[in-house]
């Protein structure tokens, strides 16, 4: 039954993958030498693949993927016409595989400075200076690019880079990524604040968030309260009250944990902008209360 059960996972996960059965199915198709069945599904699965909006690592390895059983297809019939075909492989290769270099990096540079890691990050001058001097048309692959270079260089350049590259490439980024990129503008504007005490980025660090919140899919259709509590205070610190309120009211559902005394601070925190200082009194007093209550229980 275990055996089983572990097979039976596994077909969910195949049967849920469209790019997987393509795969496995051009390449029965093409050892079965049933070659008409397999070029009318390799055009079916490269035309599906171009309406594909979001380009990311996973579209590029379908790409190869799909570009290997064509060539591995004709080489039986045509040997020799299709060398050209190589270099097209090549390619996605090489963007595949900057993407998940990229992404590593990414992650190495974060925890290096959060949590003090030390990481061996091969190539990373090397691949860096590549990408200065070699342009790609992938989304991911720029957008990437720029967050490394606003990773090592945090400056308004890098900043608005970023920025405008992310927005262009908005529609065909995933959902991941997206939140990837809000990360690092918001956390750029955040430390700008908080470290330099600049104020000429607090209304675009608000309108980063007011954007994600119009998101359709919400990573993990969750908010932590820490995220909520910061994403409120944005919103105060310039002066946004009425969407702030909103925000609370539209969001504390997903609020994973310490909702009472998150949306008691926020509240708080709206009053104190507002000046109304009754309300904020009684806020703290409540807070107080299930302090000690807590401690006492």
């Amino acid at each position: 039954m275990y055996n089983l059960g572990k097979e039976f996972l596994s077909f969910l996960k195949y049967k849920k993958d469209l790019q997987i059965k393509e795969k496995y199915l051009l390449e029965e198709l093409r050892l079965r030498r049933l070659y008409k069945l397999f070029e009318q599904e390799l055009k079916s699965a490269i035309a599906g693949t171009e309406k594909n909006p979001t380009q990311d690592e996973h579209y590029v390895q379908h790409k190869l993927n799909l570009a290997y059983e064509n060539m591995s297809h004709l080489v039986l019939l045509k040997p020799n016409d299709n060398i050209h075909m190589q270099q097209e492989m090549y390619e996605f290769l090489l963007t595949y595989s900057l993407i998940r270099i990229l992404k590593s990096y990414n992650v190495m540079l974060h925890e290096t400075k959060q949590n003090n890691c030390s990481y061996d990050m091969h190539m990373f001058e090397e691949i860096m200076q590549f990408l200065d001097k070699k342009k790609f048309d992938n989304p991911t692959l720029i957008v990437y690019y720029h967050i490394i270079n606003l990773e090592r260089n945090k400056n308004d350049v890098n900043f608005n880079l970023l920025k405008k590259t992310a927005g262009e490439h908005n529609e065909r980024l995933n959902d991941y990524d997206r939140y990837i990129v809000f990360l690092h503008l918001t956390s750029y504007c955040t430390n700008e604040y908080n470290i330099k005490c600049r104020t000429d980025l607090m209304n675009e660090h608000f309108q980063l968030i007011k954007e994600k919140d119009g998101w359709k899919n919400i990573p993990g259709n969750k908010i932590l309260y820490p995220d909520f509590l910061n994403e409120v205070k944005i919103a105060v610190r310039a002066n946004e009250i009425e969407w702030a309120e909103k925000y609370i009211e539209k969001n504390k559902y997903i609020l994973v944990e310490g909702r009472d005394n998150t949306l008691n601070f926020c509240d708080g925190l709206i009053e104190h902008k507002k000046g109304i200082m009754t309300k904020l009194l009684n806020y703290c007093q409540e807070q107080i209360f299930r302090i000690l209550y807590s401690s006492f229980r």
